[in-house]
């Protein structure tokens, strides 16, 4: 049988490619291709046509460049199945992805069958949904690498030092993760209006909170909404970011504590993105300057904020809570990292792989452990 040899375009029509992606392969290693003795031309032999169906075949199952280049580059069959499941890790997480981006679409349909349906209402909810989702997201990739997925919950239920028969406002309770992962160690007698904008998580949060006696909940604007009663207690659970009007919402919350009581505040530390920060510009050092300008930014943004709650208590206290977060290996971490890089106004999908063989060379290919941390404030008007 006469051996069957290829140009680069001729390949490239047989599987449907194109020739800047064959030449992308061999660049990368992944192709092989061979001169002919008598005319000095480039061509590719069936080994090659094979090879490239193979690429193929892992391109379709979402395999990046790198992956595609250790499956077939080991034979072992002990290195593909850990590849395989690697790569079932990263489908898995793009389903997580879809579902959420598909609930987005579900609440947006259901806003438009409203009566008194708005436009700029239908935008301001999906803007809400999708900051939700946001969140939601970071909080996913937290409890996935952390040694304490419920660790933060539980930490701000133990600075509150709830007792029987106080009265409680969770202003922007989210999914209420504060109450179901404490529903154990819930005070007798106490009661708890949960407030948000929007009930994106009413359904989940509903389904705990049947098995909470004096529970309430309230759908309000909380920069609009009048506080008719007094608290011992105000959660403030990293809601910040959503206000346009800190200032005058913290007078509001500090004109409806009671003489004793506390408001408590959070938001989100440092730590985390000074490290990204630090990580890309090593990576890229033509945005270092732009980069270190961002994280001067949001420092600044830090400390207005704490000068906001020192304007308007009488007495704050700082307390911070810092968790660690475990990697098996770069690419774990460089998916981590892409969600929060949006935070330093900085987008490295293009160049993904190339940042995960950057973090792998840094690393040594060994598992990398980072530290997360937040703030907590307990604020007194007296």
């Amino acid at each position: 049988m006469t051996k069957q040899n290829y140009t680069i375009g001729d390949l490239a029509s047989i599987s449907k490619v194109s020739t800047r992606a064959i030449r992308i392969y061999e660049q990368k290693g992944l192709l092989t291709s061979k001169r002919d003795a008598d005319n000095n031309y480039r061509y590719f032999d069936e080994v090659a046509k094979l090879q490239l169906q193979r690429i193929q075949m892992l391109k379709y199952l979402g395999f990046s460049l790198n992956a595609i280049s250790c499956a077939l580059m080991h034979y072992n069959k002990i290195e593909l199945e850990k590849s395989f499941l690697e790569q079932k890790k990263l489908l898995e997480e793009k389903i997580i992805e879809l579902q959420r981006m598909i609930h987005c679409v579900d609440r947006a349909s259901i806003e438009c069958k409203q009566v008194d349906f708005n436009i700029d209402d239908l935008f301001d909810s999906i803007n809400h949904i999708i900051m939700d989702r946001v969140a939601d997201e970071r909080v996913w990739w937290l409890k996935k690498y952390s040694n304490e997925p419920e660790g933060w919950s539980k930490w701000i239920f133990d600075q509150a030092g709830l007792c029987e028969g106080q009265k409680i406002m969770d202003a922007g309770s989210g999914a209420g993760n504060l109450w179901r992962y404490n529903q154990d160690r819930i005070p007798d007698n106490i009661t708890v209006c949960c407030v948000d904008k929007h009930n994106t998580h009413a359904d989940s949060f509903y389904e705990c909170a049947k098995e909470i006696p004096n529970f309430s909940f309230s759908w309000n604007d909380l920069e609009t909404m009048e506080f008719a009663e007094e608290y011992d207690c105000i959660f403030f659970n990293h809601v910040v970011y959503y206000i346009e009007n800190p200032i005058a919402l913290y007078h509001k919350f500090a004109k409806a504590l009671k003489n004793d009581g506390q408001f408590i505040c959070t938001w989100g530390g440092s730590l985390l993105l000074e490290k990204l920060a630090e990580l890309l510009a090593d990576f890229m050092p033509s945005q270092a300057a732009r980069l270190k300008k961002c994280m001067k930014e949001r420092q600044e943004k830090f400390r207005s904020r704490e000068d906001a709650l020192a304007s308007v208590f009488s007495s704050v206290e700082k307390r911070v809570y810092e968790i660690s977060l475990h990697y098996e290996n770069s690419r774990e971490l460089a998916e981590f990292l892409k969600v929060y890089a949006e935070k330093l106004n900085f987008d490295f999908s293009d160049c993904m792989e190339e940042f995960c063989e950057y973090l792998s060379k840094r690393y040594e290919g060994k598992p990398i452990d980072f530290v997360r941390n937040s703030y907590l404030f307990i604020c007194k008007t007296t």
